[in-house]
């Protein structure tokens, strides 16, 4: 078999010297054969060895149960290998000596009586898999209220996003988890709720079950090219994991563009601009200098002209603060046309499922940190192109509004069911 997937449960013998594995694209009718192997041991499980084709390719170690059943996975397309050990990545692997071949079960005769059950493997049809799934893009705004054109603000100037909203569903009712950024983000990561998870304390270090994982990891495993660029902020001691695991990148260059050609990916890009400390934190003139500085004099709001909500003082310091939080909101509206026009320029907007959304409210104040709707409500736009519109009812109609309830706890489950991946229980 050429590519495919492949799997299988091991009790391991509690004996020393204990070495197994599972071999794939093997040739050879006698003798030795030439392969590859995912070990089977207590040294290096997971790992990756070439037989006859140059020994170790990689000593990467997964985790084992002692005691119990572990499950050891392997997917091969083209010439790349990736194994799992117990639910996580363990190698990712270019190989491309051999590209198909038999599979064959291997053990020294050392060390005990090992078990294997429920081993199966399925043919993996690489042109299909990729036709068959969406690409995802997030693109993510910091501290951001529905302050935009589209949602009928008046002093909003945001052009990129308004046209997007035309092509797309509008969500009038999408609440954050939490009114600030790290607990959001853990349930946003996790599709849990930041109560179940411990993670309710802003920057929390409380440790997740080990089987938590980062919902991106599931699109990993089934070949998505997934990428984050760049903020995390995932608020808990296994951040770390849940970070290695998720995402091929996290950078700031990460980018679909890195992915294999016809390789489907889930691409997050995080924009700061309108993050509580660009508008209000920084001293007024770094603001000038870093954020207003790339406005026409035509974009730039002028504070007398801004509205003021009725639960700020109407003073001069109001005035000009409302002013700068809407020139941010300019510039990431900007960022975000330029990241759509990527999209288009990639050939690839007829392919993607785009979600622009934001992380909480507004970083003003009586936004940010308060169970307020100022500090909950978020602004969520996403645009389905026809040859996905199957998969969402309603979304033929561009440029729809829905005032459906939406949690951040749904994007997970959502995300993984436009993929065709089932939800973990």
């Amino acid at each position: 078999m050429g590519d495919f997937e492949a799997e299988l449960e091991v009790f391991l013998p509690v004996e020393p010297g204990f070495n197994s594995g599972l071999a794939f694209r093997c040739s050879g009718k006698k003798g030795r054969p030439k392969g590859y192997q995912i070990e089977i041991d207590r040294k290096a499980p997971g790992g990756i060895y070439g037989i006859g084709l140059g020994g170790w390719l990689t000593k990467n170690k997964g985790t084992l149960k002692e005691g119990q059943w572990n499950h050891f996975r392997v997917i091969a397309q083209g010439n790349r290998i990736e194994t799992f050990v117990n639910g996580n990545p363990v190698a990712d692997i270019r190989e491309e000596k051999q590209l198909k071949g038999y599979f064959g079960i291997q053990h020294h005769g050392k060390g005990g009586v090992v078990k294997f059950r429920n081993i199966r493997a399925r043919k993996l049809n690489s042109k299909a898999s990729t036709l068959e799934r969406p690409n995802i893009l997030w693109i993510v705004a910091e501290d951001l209220s529905p302050a935009l054109g589209c949602y009928g603000h008046l002093d909003a100037r945001t052009p990129n996003l308004d046209a997007f909203a035309k092509e797309s569903i509008l969500f009038t009712s999408a609440f954050a988890a939490y009114p600030v950024c790290s607990p959001s983000r853990s349930c946003l990561i996790t599709g849990m709720y930041p109560s179940t998870t411990g993670t309710g304390q802003m920057r929390s270090a409380f440790p997740l079950p080990r089987g938590v994982k980062g919902f991106p990891q599931y699109l990993r495993e089934v070949g998505y090219h997934t990428t984050n660029n760049v903020k995390t902020d995932y608020n808990s001691a296994d951040a770390g994991r849940i970070t290695k695991n998720s995402w091929v990148e996290s950078s700031s260059k990460a980018h679909w563009r890195t992915r294999k050609k016809g390789q489907p990916f889930f691409a997050v890009f995080n924009d700061m601009t309108t993050h509580q400390s660009r508008t209000m934190v920084w001293p007024y003139q770094v603001f000038k200098k870093e954020i207003q500085a790339d406005l026409s004099p035509g974009e730039i709001h002028k504070p007398n002209k801004v509205q003021v909500p009725p639960y700020y003082p109407n003073t001069s310091l109001i005035r000009r603060e409302l002013a700068r939080f809407h020139d941010c909101v300019t510039v990431m509206d900007r960022n975000t046309g330029s990241i759509l026009a990527e999209l288009e320029k990639d050939g690839l907007a007829e392919d993607t499922i785009v979600f622009f959304y934001s992380d909480h409210g507004s970083g003003m104040p009586r936004h940010k940190r308060l169970l307020t709707d100022s500090g909950m409500r978020v602004p969520l736009i996403v645009r389905v192109p026809k040859k996905w519109q199957h998969l969402v009812p309603g979304s033929e109609n561009g440029g729809s509004k829905s005032d459906k309830l939406i949690s951040f706890v749904d994007f997970a489950p959502t995300v993984l069911a436009l993929c065709g991946i089932d939800a973990p229980p």
